[in-house]
């Protein structure tokens, strides 16, 4: 017989592994995204930048980190924003992988309010859920912006 804290052990251990495993299928799922924008944003740099580097004697890591990365902000911007505010409202992934299991460890905010207006018929709950699942993105994509016109 298994006692009762190895087995607590056992599901804190399978909890974070649960955990991990979606945040690797979220990556493999977000990735082609970011992928392309990221290959479209370093083939926009004008190579006029980089030749003239090149003839200033500047080598490959110097030419993408003064001339490449900073060219690439904007759209390296627009990815990030996209995927945390994704990672906010992810809904699909957990309900098809987990449905918020084991023990609600992998819930997320969006599976939560799904839950609390249609399982639970809690519909002024799950808006004031909802509104401030907004009002975290807002905040976020508000520092993000700032963040970026300082860089400008």
């Amino acid at each position: 017989h298994i006692s009762c804290e190895a087995k607590a052990r056992s599901f804190r251990l399978s909890s974070s592994h649960v955990v991990w495993g979606i945040v690797m299928v979220y990556c493999w799922q977000s990735i082609g995204f970011v992928m392309i924008i990221m290959i479209a944003a370093l083939t926009s740099v004008p190579k006029d930048y980089i030749e003239a580097a090149v003839v200033d004697g500047a080598g490959y890591w110097r030419i993408f980190l003064q001339i490449k990365l900073p060219s690439c902000l904007p759209y390296l911007s627009t990815c990030l924003f996209w995927t945390v505010s994704s990672a906010f409202k992810m809904f699909d992934l957990n309900m098809s992988l987990t449905r918020g299991g084991p023990f609600g460890s992998t819930t997320s905010l969006s599976q939560l309010i799904y839950q609390d207006a249609f399982t639970g018929n809690r519909y002024g709950f799950a808006t004031a859920e909802a509104l401030v699942l907004f009002i975290i993105v807002f905040g976020i994509t508000t520092i993000q912006n700032r963040m970026m016109d300082k860089q400008k």
